[in-house]
């Protein structure tokens, strides 16, 4: 199984490792872009809050700045700005206040059910865009019968995708169970999968490698911060009970020089009486330091054995999560085997125009910049930004099973 869904896998190296050094835009801040809706609130001062649409030239008219500009900046460099624009015009110099009310719609054109704009959502991608839209348009009658085609194809690179994406969490699992870095270079690489798709998913598990690695470094800093901080006190209990016990030893010297003194009658017993009071003082004093010190070190001991547990319990976390995680992959491996037998049966027993056909679709992302806009061919993963026109167009060529010349046409 592993064979057959490793093919070339050693070709696609190369590729896949320029792949995954590219840089990550992940994480970036938001771009205000032309549509968009700006909330501002100046504290204190209401004449200067509301809502603020991003005109095509990229400003807001504010009161008292005028054309303002804001496109292609992240609304905490606005807000900044807005602060220092207005420090300038209020001496009392307000904060502020900025996000994104409403995004700039973007729209989506030809084969798709609702055509159109579209609301927009950070991160937005191809795929969430087309699916807003009511997904692909159903084909002509004639065309019906690739629909099961289509179908088997989409199920059977989801389950390619969701089978790379266990390799790749598998790789960042042993990664922390082996407390070692998690590299893209332990992931194998699926030539059948889109290079786009397979870069989000390691970029995804790596995020989440960092973040929970920070965590546990974190919580065991704390932990030996805690630890550390019975020791001044443990120590100064210590030498606290060794003076008391001096002390003690002392005064029990005094005590029987009294004792002696009484006999002889040099002394009175009020003062023998004030020394073993005394005496039985300290000697009070001495157990509650000894009280105060078990409980330190007591304390101390839990503390070391919550960092001792800590990595363990995340050790058992990672081997129950690697275990169930082997069994799912198996699952998926054959549900794969299985789609592709079906796959393979509907290509070879389908219909007449079914038995050869190749479906594609295509995707013109249409997007302002300052040159003007751009059209450029993209994918399903592609990242949509406000304002941004999509154009979907599909292409289906068909073979008829009768024909013996190899002619096909294209609808």
């Amino acid at each position: 199984m592993k064979d057959r869904i490793r093919i070339g896998v050693r070709a696609a190296c190369l590729v896949g490792a320029a792949m995954f050094a590219e840089p990550a835009a992940a994480g970036e801040p938001y771009r205000v872009a032309p549509g968009d809706v700006l909330q501002v609130a100046i504290y204190g001062d209401s004449k200067l809050s509301g809502r603020f649409k991003v005109g095509p030239d990229g400003t807001i008219g504010f009161p008292l700045l005028g054309a303002f500009p804001v496109a292609g900046s992240s609304t905490g460099d606005i807000m900044r700005r807005l602060e220092t624009a207005l420090a300038e015009r209020i001496p009392s110099g307000a904060p502020a206040a900025v996000e994104v009310a409403e995004h700039a719609p973007v729209y989506i054109l030809g084969e798709v059910d609702k055509p159109g704009p579209v609301p927009f959502t950070p991160e937005m991608t191809v795929l969430e865009l087309v699916a807003s839209a009511g997904g692909l348009r159903r084909p002509r009658e004639g065309d019906a019968v690739l629909l099961p085609l289509i179908a088997a194809e989409h199920e059977l690179a989801d389950l390619r995708l969701a089978w790379f994406s266990g390799r790749v969490q598998r790789a960042r699992l042993a990664a922390e169970l082996e407390d070692k870095p998690f590299s893209a270079a332990d992931v194998v690489i699926d030539p059948l999968v889109a290079s786009e798709s397979m870069r989000r998913v390691v970029l995804g598990e790596a995020d989440l490698f960092d973040k929970r690695r920070a965590l546990l470094l974190g919580q065991e800093a704390a932990l030996r911060a805690q630890r550390d901080s019975y020791d001044p006190e443990i120590e100064s209990l210590r030498a606290s009970i060794a003076l008391y016990e001096e002390e003690v030893r002392l005064l029990a010297r005094d005590g029987e020089t009294q004792d002696a003194l009484l006999k002889k009658g040099l002394t009175v017993e009020s003062r023998v009486l004030a020394a073993r009071r005394e005496q039985a003082s300290l000697q009070r004093s001495v157990l509650e330091a000894r009280s105060f010190l078990a409980r330190a070190i007591q304390r101390k001991l839990e503390v070391e054995q919550r960092l001792e547990e800590l990595r363990q319990v995340r050790r058992r976390d990672d081997a129950a999560a690697l275990r169930d995680l082997d069994a799912s992959q198996v699952r998926i491996e054959r549900r794969i085997l299985s789609a592709a037998a079906t796959l393979d049966e509907m290509r070879q027993k389908g219909p007449g125009v079914v038995e050869q056909r190749a479906t594609t679709v295509s995707y013109t992302l249409v997007r302002r910049g300052d040159g003007g806009r751009t059209s450029v061919q993209v994918d399903e993963a592609a990242e949509i930004r406000p304002g941004d026109v999509l154009r979907v167009e599909r292409r289906t060529a068909v073979q008829s099973a009768a024909a013996s010349d190899g002619a096909s046409r294209v609808e």
